[in-house]
């Protein structure tokens, strides 16, 4: 058995996000105008900055999809068969599926999202409110 294998693994995919993170660099500041990948902006403190953007008042989307899922959520869950998985692509901080599994019996859910740090807190702090998933 080699004792090895987990730390290797992880020092591996270290190189391959180093690797990926150089190239990024050295591709976008060779462009003109200069620019990097977004994806880079959304570790956990990235994130949580995101957050608070939604709730200014010139941000709409957020609010917006809050205020239909508010209205429509209980219409939402009457087309959600019992047992459904929901996969949620930007999840953030899970603040509108609550909405939802307030109202589904989900068998499941898989928040995505790029900022890994972050979606684990978010994710364990779901599982404490909703033990069923």
């Amino acid at each position: 058995m080699n004792v090895h294998g987990p730390a290797l693994a992880k020092a591996h995919r270290f190189e391959e996000q180093t690797s990926a993170l150089a190239r990024d660099v050295v591709d976008g500041l060779s462009q003109h105008p200069k620019r990097l990948p977004p994806k880079y902006f959304y570790d956990a403190a990235g994130s949580e900055l995101f957050e608070q953007i939604t709730l200014l008042p010139e941000y709409y989307p957020t609010r917006t999809e809050l205020g239909i899922l508010r209205e429509r959520g209980s219409a939402i869950a009457a087309f959600v068969p019992n047992g459904a998985a929901l996969v949620e692509f930007g999840a953030g901080a899970t603040t509108k599926v609550r909405l939802l599994l307030n109202e589904c019996a989900f068998a499941a859910y898989v928040p995505v999202d790029i900022s890994g740090d972050f979606l684990k807190a978010q994710a364990d702090a779901l599982r404490r409110d909703f033990p069923r998933l």
